[in-house]
């Protein structure tokens, strides 16, 4: 494993900082005089443990001698607290010089002592480390568990002793990006922004900020991330916050010219390469700055512009061979540049480097670590369920033979004529049960090795979308794209119809992201539907802006548990029918409810459109996919429209059906 990232090293300075770990030199001076002259071995301990912590970044070889001090001491005289904290550092030690399996034995060990001893100052700080470390591995999961877990310790803990909530709220935010999840990520940095304007941490307030904006950015929501970027930039400047102002001024850039504002993106950019020579960025900063400023100047026709920033781009990627996944978009923006002043060549030439780089990118970074992340989840669930049966099984037996000992010998010595009869019985009785507990473990273990093979071929045929649909779609896009660029189109039909070609193809990829979000899914949650339907909702409002849309769902409902046939065939309904609202009905507002009815889930879908009145039209292909959608889920659907006063469209779905298959799942 790679050493500790940037992010987590932040991360665990700013937790120590809240504990009273953070010296100045005039605490140093301090701290090693306390170590010199006492003699109580608890302050001794103490004191050597921040010596360690003050040098852990910057001399491993005197943080591991304070370290192997402290640790002598606190044997000696059983100093347990003291002996915690030790190896709670320890862990964090060896993390930074990238011994992923010492971390991990170092962090449990110091949570297993902080929960022996109830030491929950301690305990807090290890499971939130422990988070950290499965989040630098990339356990997504595991990490955001180990978060929560924290954030429940430290509302137990009186309020002098606990961590501040606004890194733990900050911690599962980024984790929920790090997800997809975005409008989970958002609602965890408001909450830590919130508190951090409470205790008027400016620098932590910057931070919060660029997150926001990153959320919104992620969510389609242009214009809100650039003002809240913007609003970084202030309280950066103001608190001096370097590390945070640079990455604002690339995400304002960015989401400029997702906004379309590719002219005014470029003074972003530019500003970020003129940072003062005390700041140092990441080269993957660079990659990132050098492709808007070509993106830009491609944008308002100056490619000569374009090619000179392309070229110091590649020269960062050539000294930095790991960043190579970040490199397709200069390749892609550096191909329209050479076209744009003619040089077929080259642009042929980058066009070939793209799409070799997106396919690597689709093939080895997305689609493999779903897949693979995915399969060890549900193997490792289902392996536990078949080890638990055969383990009841196994005890059942030995219970059973121990009670008909038990019997036969009561029998023979009392009862043996009249007991017969019941001892046959019973026998009989106990060799159903048998029969029928190993027919429903063989059914069992049938049901999980055929869930198995289903979940492998829907895997591999998710990557097989995702890998080769994928990457050929978007090759169509930047080939139509290169053709605008490279050739002078000055046939107005010609152009329409290649820019429908391209929206369509750029359509048909969110489609194809849907359906593989659908398949790689077991079961799909409410909330999760929420957020597919908000953000085609958000896509939508892009297209026609003068639409107002309503969308209400009952809070009870976000964790009711759909399969993924019916959690897709209700969004493909809604989808269907918001559509039909805007492309025929030329309506002014949608208002879409899903409401919870004691037994029922009605969802209602109403627009003040044209209407119709429906025994004069002939039901098209989009009406009699919604119904058969949802009759083939055993629901009700029905249409309500009238000429010049809307439609209504209602699908009602029982509710049990859902916790039967849930029921069935467990």
């Amino acid at each position: 494993m790679k050493k500790m990232n940037y992010a987590l090293l932040l991360l665990l300075s700013i937790l120590y900082l809240q504990i009273g770990y953070a010296q100045n030199p005039k605490q140093i001076d301090s701290i090693q005089h306390l170590i010199a002259t006492t003699t109580n071995d608890s302050l001794k301990i103490d004191a050597l443990n921040k010596m360690a912590w003050h040098y852990i970044f910057n001399d491993a070889k005197k943080a591991n001698e304070f370290l192997k001090k402290s640790e002598k001491i606190a044997i000696k005289s059983n100093n347990h607290y003291g002996y915690n904290e030790i190896v709670n550092i320890k862990g964090i030690f060896m993390d930074i010089k990238g011994n992923a399996d010492s971390a991990k034995y170092f962090f449990q060990k110091a949570y297993q002592l902080s929960k022996k001893n109830n030491f929950k100052t301690i305990e807090v700080r290890t499971v939130n480390n422990l988070g950290m470390f499965h989040w630098n591995t990339g356990k997504f999961k595991e990490a955001l568990d180990y978060f929560f877990k924290a954030l429940k310790i430290n509302e137990s803990l009186p309020k002098e002793k606990q961590i501040k909530f606004s890194i733990l709220y900050n911690n599962i935010g980024l984790i929920y990006q790090e997800m997809h999840l975005n409008y989970k990520a958002l609602e965890y940095h408001k909450k830590a922004y919130e508190l951090r304007k409470r205790d008027n941490q400016k620098k932590d307030q910057a931070s919060s900020l660029n997150n926001i904006g990153i959320c919104y950015h992620s969510l389609g929501q242009n214009k809100t991330a650039i003002v809240t970027y913007k609003k970084g930039l202030v309280v950066a400047k103001e608190s001096q916050n370097e590390i945070d102002y640079y990455k604002l001024l690339e995400n304002t850039g960015n989401a400029l010219q997702s906004d379309g504002q590719f002219k005014a993106s470029i003074p972003y950019y530019i500003q970020v390469l003129n940072h003062p020579p005390t700041v140092t960025l990441n080269p993957k900063t660079y990659v990132g700055v050098y492709t808007g400023l070509v993106a830009a100047y491609n944008e308002i026709k100056q490619p000569n512009e374009a090619l000179k920033y392309a070229e110091k781009g590649i020269e960062v990627i050539q000294k930095h061979p790991d960043l190579k996944s970040f490199i397709y978009s200069l390749y892609q923006y550096t191909a329209q540049s050479h076209y744009m002043v003619g040089n077929i060549k080259e642009g042929d030439r980058f066009s070939t480097l793209f799409i070799e780089n997106v396919k690597t990118t689709f093939s080895e970074e997305n689609a493999k670590s779903i897949a693979d992340l995915e399969i060890k989840f549900e193997t490792a669930e289902k392996e536990k369920l078949l080890a638990e049966n055969k383990a009841a099984l196994l005890k059942s037996q030995i219970q059973t033979k121990k009670k008909n000992f038990i019997l036969t010998t009561v029998s023979v010595l009392a009862f043996f004529i009249a007991l017969v009869g019941f001892l046959i019985y019973r026998q009989q009785n106990l060799k159903n049960k048998q029969q029928k507990q190993e027919f429903s473990l063989k059914s069992a273990i049938s049901q999980i090795e055929t869930q198995n093979k289903l979940q492998e071929q829907r895997l591999a045929i998710s990557r097989d979308l995702h890998d080769n649909i994928g990457a050929q779609l978007t090759f169509i896009i930047s080939s139509v794209d290169n053709i605008e660029y490279a050739f002078d189109i000055k046939n107005e039909k010609l152009d329409y119809k290649l820019k429908s070609i391209s929206n369509f193809t750029k359509a048909t990829i969110i489609e194809l992201r849907d359906t593989i979000w659908a398949m790689n899914s077991n079961e799909i949650t409410f909330e999760d539907l929420h957020a597919r339907v908000l953000n085609f909702i958000e896509k939508a409002k892009e297209a026609q802006e003068k639409i107002d849309f309503k969308f209400l769902i009952d809070k009870e409902l976000h964790q009711l548990k759909l399969t993924s046939i019916v959690g897709m065939n209700v969004y493909r309904t809604i989808q269907e029918a918001v559509n039909n609202a805007m492309k025929y009905a030329k309506a002014s507002k949608i208002n879409i409810e899903v409401k919870s009815i004691q037994n029922k889930i009605r969802i209602e879908i109403q627009d003040n459109g044209m209407g119709f009145e429906l025994e004069n039209i002939e039901i098209g292909n989009g009406l009699h996919n919604m119904r058969k959608r949802i009759e083939d889920i055993d629901g009700e659907f029905s249409i309500v429209s009238e000429s010049s006063k809307g439609t209504k469209i209602t699908a009602i779905i029982d509710k049990l059906t859902f916790d039967d298959q849930d029921s069935n799942r467990r």
